[in-house]
């Protein structure tokens, strides 16, 4: 059961993060596109600081399985709850791509899906790594990846 919440989650966030990253990049315009992407990463970070605080909370309460220091069910029932509720909620907030209107009075433009392809995506992610500045950030990357995935 390990395993297939390992693939769905790892299948689920590349769609979620793709997505987040489309509405950052597209609803904004671009001397406010840095504060989109402040916003966007920052509640991401709040994200992981309430659920470890919720974690740590329960482990330093004691009111967890003391056999292996785990976090009750009905904790884990009630966390899940609310996190199965968020896209909801989203989608209710989100508002439709076809009637946004930014500030200076520009229509936020949607690339039709239809008028590209597969190759052509592919062809477009090769070329962004031959931009040596993209190159420059990939260790900060790799750093931050691996600081956020060991154990503690």
């Amino acid at each position: 059961m390990t395993q297939l919440s390992g693939v769905v989650l790892g299948l689920s966030a590349g769609w979620l993060w793709s997505a987040v990253s489309f509405c950052t990049a597209s609803y904004s315009e671009e001397s406010t596109r840095g504060r989109f992407l402040a916003v966007q990463y920052g509640g991401t970070c709040l994200g992981s600081i309430i659920g470890n605080g919720i974690t740590l909370g329960i482990v330093l309460s004691g009111s967890g399985d003391q056999g292996s220091g785990g976090v009750p069910v009905a904790d884990s029932a009630s966390i899940t709850t609310l996190a199965s509720l968020s896209p909801i909620l989203a989608a209710n907030l989100m508002v439709n791509p076809n009637k946004i209107v930014r500030s200076d009075g520009s229509i936020a433009i949607f690339r039709n899906a239809k008028t590209t392809t597969i190759k052509r995506e592919l062809l477009d992610i090769v070329g962004t790594f031959k931009d040596s500045r993209i190159l420059l950030l990939l260790p900060a990357w790799f750093a931050s990846d691996f600081a956020s995935s060991r154990p503690p």
